[in-house]
């Protein structure tokens, strides 16, 4: 049985563990807040899953003591997503860490010792943008590999979603200025924290042979007050050194929520959506006639467990390469980054 410990009891460590504790994992969790792991094992977990899980270890985190794991979980809020791996490396060697998205806040400096420490210690580095792995990807992943679609033309990617979804799993929260949410700066924000739409634009552009990202030209509609300080709007427009067009919408605003990515293709376009109880590809010729409709029903948990059967593959060796390699995630940042220099500077800028 491998071992994992997570290190943050909010709504992803929830998720998380019971993915991870139902698919033959030995789960620790720890939390510097000690309301938090109340919190978890009364109320937030006992109301998702029906009852408190006992194979679920408790772990007092004030203890500095070395331990042994084979996954690192860092749920943690963005901005101390970094320097929580710092500390917890230094403590524990595992075969892989998972950092929850975004893999940071803008400040990445921390990054390069960690990146550094990984490699020599032979770690592994994923990030948890785990639509890259759930059943509507890999069909629209077929699709694309078959050609089906001829050549790729653009992109356009979505996740437009209301604070309501993320405040209603986290009652215990009056509003974003409560969280990390409130702030840009601390990773929140529509770019940041929504920033499944436009990794995943890159992961479909990747798919389909398409050079990066070179440059982006962005409007954000930012919020800033004494206690906030957010894109509420985004709206990005990407080139590649083919000089074709992509496009991004996030938002904090949207309700009921929009989740998809389109391809427009020579011969049709398909179109990726996920929601709380659908997965589905669409399929259209170029007539915009229906070819091909998956419809993936679902509950939430069923998000997270393509995620941990992948990693328990990457352990037993079973797989080699990972779409949740912590490179895709690092170019997700320079382009959100990209995006605010832009935003400022009122012109397209490039890529470095």
């Amino acid at each position: 049985m491998y071992k994992v410990r997570i290190i943050g009891a909010g709504s992803i460590g929830n998720h998380l563990a019971h993915s991870f504790v139902n698919n033959d994992f030995e789960v620790e969790i720890a939390d510097i807040d000690n309301l938090a792991l109340e919190r978890m094992t009364n109320e937030i977990y006992p109301a998702r899953y029906g009852r408190w899980d006992e194979r679920i270890k408790i772990i007092d985190a004030s203890d500095n003591s070395n331990y042994k794991t084979n996954v690192l979980v860092i749920g943690t809020p963005p901005d101390t997503h970094l320097r929580v791996v710092l500390k917890q490396i230094s403590l524990c060697s595992p075969n892989i860490i998972l950092i929850e998205k975004p893999i940071s806040h803008p400040d990445m400096t921390l990054f390069e010792s960690i990146e550094r420490e990984a490699l020599k210690r032979n770690i592994r580095i994923l990030v948890g943008y785990n639509h890259r792995l759930t059943a509507n990807t890999l069909i629209a992943t077929r699709i694309i590999k078959d050609k089906i679609l001829g050549e790729i033309l653009s992109i356009t990617g979505q996740t437009r979603e209301s604070w309501n979804g993320i405040l209603s799993a986290h009652p215990w929260l009056k509003g974003p200025q409560d969280t990390y949410l409130s702030s840009y700066l601390r990773g929140g924000g529509a770019l940041y924290e929504h920033s499944h739409a436009l990794n995943l634009l890159q992961y479909f552009m990747e798919v389909g042979g398409l050079s990066h990202i070179t440059s982006v030209q962005a409007t954000l509609d930012i919020v800033k007050t004494d206690n906030l300080n957010y894109d509420r709007f985004s709206f990005l427009s990407l080139m590649n050194s083919e000089n074709k067009v992509f496009h991004i919408i996030q938002d904090v605003v949207s309700n009921p929520p929009i989740k998809e990515v389109r391809v427009n293709g020579e011969f049709g376009d398909m179109v990726w959506q996920t929601s709380k109880l659908l997965d589905e590809v669409l399929l259209f010729d170029s007539h915009g006639e229906l070819l091909e409709h998956n419809k993936l029903n679902k509950v939430r948990a069923d998000d997270f467990i393509p995620e941990v059967l992948h990693i328990k593959s990457l352990l037993r060796g079973e797989i080699i390469q990972s779409p949740l390699d912590y490179k895709y995630a690092v170019d997700t940042m320079k382009i959100i980054s990209a995006a605010f220099e832009s935003n400022s500077s009122g012109s397209r800028i490039t890529i470095k």
